[in-house]
C-alpha cells in the first residue's frame, strides 16, 4: 500500500517537482508580456517605423516643393580688367573690379505640365505602402514571437513530462528493489528498472537542452529574459477563429497595390518632362556698382523663364519606360502575393482542421495509455506479466503525452497563422 501511494504521488506531483524545488526564483512570463516586449525591443519593427517616418517626411518635403520659395541670394565677382569708355580727354571706367549683389528672391514654378503634382501623388502612395508595410511587419513580428513562445511552451511541457516519467521510473525502481530484497522480484527486474531510470535521466537531459534552445529563440524576439521563468501552460482552449473567406485586404496586398499606384504616378511625372516648364522669379537686392558710378543702389527684378526640352538623347523617354516597367513589375508582384496568400490560407485552414481531428484521437489514445500503464503495473505486481511490458506501456504513455503536447503546439501555431493570413486587426 505504501508503494502504491508513492506511485500515485509521483504521477500527480511530478510535473511540479522542478517548480517546487525553489519557487521563489521562478518568474511567470506570460504571452501578453512577450508581445509587449517585442513591440519595444524588435529592431525589425523599429526599422519599419523609421522607414515610415522617412516616407512621410519625403512626401511632406514634396508638398513644400510646390509652394513658392523665398531665399536669400548673394553673389560676389572680382574682375581684373574694368572696361572703359572715353567721351572726353579722360577715360571713364564702366564699373569696378569688385561686384556684388545681395537680397531676397522669390521663386515659383507655376507650370510644369503636372510633374510636381504627380510626384506628390506618387510619394503619398509610397507613404501608404509604408504604412501597410509597417502594419505587416508588426504582425509578422508578433506571429514569430507567438510561434517562438509556443515552441518554448512545448519544450517546457516535454521537460515536465520527462521529469514526471523519471519520477515514476524511480518510484517503480525503488518498489522493485524492495521486492527484490524481499525475494519477490528477480535480479533481472531490478537491473532493468535501474536501467529504465538511466534512460529517463537521459531523456530529461535532452529535454532540458531543447528547453534552453527554445528560450534562446524566444529571447531573440523579446530581449532579455529572467534567469528562471515558467511560461503559461500549453494546454487550454483556443478562441474561435473569425469566419472569413479568402483574404483580399491583407496589409501585404495593400502595400503592393499602393506601391504599384505610386509608380504609376511616378511614370506620369516623368512623362511631364516632355512638356514645358514656366518659372517666375522676383528679387529685390542691393547691388554694386551702378554702371560707371561707383555706388550701391537698390534693384528690383522680375523674370519669367520658359524651359522646353527639344532634344535630350532620349533621357526622358528612357525614364518613362523605366517607371512603366517598375509599375508593371509591382502589379505582377501584387498578383503573385495574392496567389501565395490564398494558397497559404487554404493550406493553413486544412492543417488546422486536420489537427483538430488529431487532437480528438490523441485524447482517446492518452486516456487508454494511462489506464493501460496502471493496469500493466498492477498485473506485474501480481506476477502475471514481465517488467518489460510495464516499461513498454510507460514509454508508450510518455510518447502519447508528448504527441498530444506537440499537436496542441501545432494547433496554436496554425491558429495564429490563420489569424495573420486572415488579416485580422487584433492578432
Amino acid at each position: 500500500m505504501i508503494s502504491r501511494a508513492l506511485l500515485l504521488f509521483a504521477l500527480l506531483a511530478a510535473p511540479w517537482i522542478a517548480t517546487a524545488e525553489n519557487p521563489s526564483v521562478l518568474t511567470r512570463f506570460t504571452l501578453n508580456e512577450a508581445e509587449s516586449r517585442v513591440r519595444v525591443h524588435s529592431p525589425r519593427l523599429k526599422a519599419a517605423r523609421a522607414e515610415l517616418v522617412a516616407a512621410s517626411e519625403q512626401a511632406r518635403s514634396q508638398d513644400a516643393a510646390q509652394m513658392p520659395r523665398l531665399s536669400l541670394e548673394a553673389n560676389y565677382r572680382y574682375i581684373s580688367e574694368v572696361p572703359k569708355f572715353q567721351l572726353g580727354p579722360t577715360p571713364q571706367p564702366m564699373g569696378d573690379n569688385n561686384n556684388y549683389s545681395l537680397g531676397p528672391q522669390l521663386s515659383y514654378v507655376f507650370w510644369d505640365s503636372g510633374a510636381s503634382r504627380n510626384v506628390q501623388r506618387s510619394l503619398r502612395k509610397m507613404e501608404e505602402a509604408k504604412q501597410s508595410e509597417n502594419l505587416l511587419v508588426e504582425r509578422q513580428v508578433l506571429l514569430s514571437t507567438r510561434v517562438a513562445y509556443v515552441q518554448a511552451q512545448l519544450a517546457q511541457k516535454e521537460l515536465e513530462l520527462s521529469e514526471r516519467s523519471l519520477a515514476l521510473a524511480q518510484s517503480q525502481s525503488n518498489d522493485i528493489g524492495a521486492r527484490f530484497r524481499s525475494g519477490s522480484a528477480s535480479q533481472l527486474d531490478a537491473l532493468s528498472a535501474r536501467m529504465e531510470v538511466s534512460n529517463y535521466e537521459l531523456r530529461v537531459a535532452q529535454a532540458r537542452a531543447e528547453h534552453a534552445a527554445a528560450l534562446a529563440e524566444l529571447k531573440v524576439w523579446v530581449g532579455d529574459l529572467p534567469e528562471a521563468l515558467v511560461l503559461d501552460p500549453l494546454d487550454g482552449g483556443l478562441p474561435p477563429l473569425a469566419d472569413t473567406a479568402v483574404p483580399t485586404d491583407h496589409p501585404l496586398l495593400r502595400s503592393q497595390r499602393s506601391l504599384a499606384e505610386g509608380l504609376r504616378f511616378s511614370e506620369r511625372g516623368q512623362r511631364a518632362g516632355h512638356w514645358p516648364t514656366l518659372q517666375m522669379q522676383a528679387k529685390t537686392s542691393l547691388d554694386f556698382p551702378n554702371g560707371p558710378k561707383l555706388e550701391r543702389f537698390h534693384q528690383n527684378t522680375l523674370s519669367v523663364g520658359l524651359s522646353w526640352p527639344i532634344f535630350e538623347w532620349g533621357r526622358t523617354s528612357a525614364a518613362v519606360a523605366q517607371k512603366h516597367a517598375e509599375q508593371e513589375a509591382a502589379s505582377y508582384r501584387a498578383e503573385q502575393a495574392t496567389n501565395e496568400l490564398v494558397r497559404d490560407w487554404t493550406k493553413a485552414k486544412s492543417r488546422y482542421a486536420n489537427l483538430l481531428e488529431q487532437g480528438q484521437t490523441v485524447n482517446r489514445l492518452l486516456h487508454e495509455a494511462q489506464n493501460l500503464a496502471k493496469l500493466h503495473y498492477q498485473t506485474y505486481r501480481a506476477g502475471r506479466i514481465s517488467l518489460l511490458e510495464v516499461q513498454t506501456s510507460n514509454l508508450r504513455l510518455l510518447d502519447t503525452e508528448i504527441r498530444k503536447a506537440r499537436i496542441e503546439a501545432q494547433l496554436r501555431t496554425q491558429h495564429q497563422t490563420l489569424k495573420f493570413l486572415n488579416g485580422e486587426e487584433n492578432l
